[in-house]
């Protein structure tokens, strides 16, 4: 904790003035000879780096002026007690930004949505964590890619428990007018896409590995592809004999749909893209619509964009009804394997879903902190149980 004196309070005055200088309209900030040593070593506490925008020059009073103009890499912020602060210029003096005000700073970054810095510093990371965890893999959400300047990036918020961003998956009967059931994803999107994609392929019906990849594959695409400053869902349409899917966001320029049918990317989130490829979460990225299909004999498929959005169309077998139709969620087949079975292992729903071990872990343990299951037994004999809830 600062210990503030007469001095230290004049430093940090003049260092948020220049703070709130940098960040609108530039300006002359007066010191005392005495202090500028001191000032100069605290200036360091900006970042980014103001120094290129200062000026100094003695005043007829005999102290020092400090003059600045106003910076390109907005907003500035300054370190205070292990918080980043951003000050602003306003009528009567200096203010610290709100979070509107901030979030206008932020996009005159002209950045892409993965790089930019977020006016928030409520993210939760336990999603994220679990997915590095169980590849042994270290998780910082600290590092560079997900905080500039003490602030979080669009790309910390995309995989955070906090992550507004979702995916809605719609089952359609033959007259295609209203979804006989539906699911909305929401949260980090390391959970969104393992859950969206094994509800998917369960309401698809996938009929081999192969298709239950590019079915996971297509929702990849479609979620390290969009344009998260849109805020729209991405959809998931299941139709008898075809499945749509359809994100926000155009091709990004000079980008064709017959180019990405071809295999040609200009990926819009390329961070993401590489983080879920480093999770093993993606393995076909970048190849092209046509030889993603190819080897799923079942499957055909077609790219159509408009200026706001892309939509994928795979042209698959018709969905068959079984008898968890009833069901409207994969939570609720488990739990109904469970009550008939008097138990159910993760193997089980590895068997059912055609899911990976992590993907199943997850959802068990979900339903175990829901306390709709509990966990008997540990290691190989673990299997859970409907709770009397």
């Amino acid at each position: 904790m600062t210990k503030y004196t007469p001095n230290t309070l004049r430093i940090d005055k003049a260092l948020r003035t220049v703070v709130a200088y940098a960040n609108t309209r530039g300006g002359e900030v007066t010191v005392k000879n005495e202090l500028l040593p001191e000032l100069k070593d605290a200036i360091k506490r900006i970042r980014p780096d103001v120094t290129p925008l200062l000026s100094y020059y003695p005043a007829e009073t005999g102290e020092t002026v400090i003059s600045l103009t106003r910076g390109d890499r907005l907003p500035y912020s300054l370190n205070e007690d292990g918080r980043s602060r951003v000050w602003i210029a306003v009528e009567y003096g200096i203010a610290p930004a709100d979070s509107r005000t901030l979030g206008e700073l932020f996009a005159k970054e002209n950045l892409p949505y993965e790089a930019t810095r977020l006016a928030t510093e409520d993210l939760s990371f336990s999603d994220a964590s679990w997915e590095f965890d169980m590849r042994n893999i270290p998780f910082d959400p600290t590092a560079s890619t997900f905080m500039r300047d003490g602030f979080y990036t669009g790309l910390a918020y995309l995989i955070s428990d906090q992550c507004s961003h979702t995916v809605k998956v719609a089952v359609f009967d033959k007259d295609n007018t209203a979804p006989t059931r539906s699911h909305s994803f929401s949260g980090s999107l390391l959970r969104q896409v393992n859950d969206a994609a094994s509800f998917i392929s369960m309401c698809a019906r996938a009929q081999s590995e192969e298709e239950e990849a590019l079915l996971k594959e297509c929702l990849v695409n479609a979620l390290i592809h969009r344009d998260y400053r849109v805020d729209a869902p991405i959809l998931v349409s299941i139709y008898q004999g075809r499945m749509e899917f359809t994100s926000p966001g155009g091709l990004p320029a000079p980008l064709t749909a017959e180019d990405a049918i071809l295999g040609v990317s200009v990926c819009r989130n390329p961070a993401l893209a590489s983080l879920f490829a480093s999770l093993g979460l993606s393995l076909l990225q970048g190849i092209g619509l046509k030889r993603l299909t190819q080897g799923v004999s079942a499957l055909s498929a077609k790219l159509d964009a408009t200026a706001n959005a892309v939509r994928v169309t795979l042209m698959t077998a018709p969905v068959e009804k079984t008898k968890n139709a009833l069901y409207t969620s994969e939570e609720e087949i488990v739990l109904a394997m469970a009550l008939e079975n008097n138990g159910v292992t993760r193997q089980d729903l590895e068997k059912r879903f055609g899911t990976s071990p992590s993907t199943a872990s997850r959802l068990l343990r979900r339903l175990e902190e829901s306390g709709m299951l509990i966990k008997i037994g540990s290691a190989r004999s673990t299997k859970y149980v409907r709770s009397s809830r």
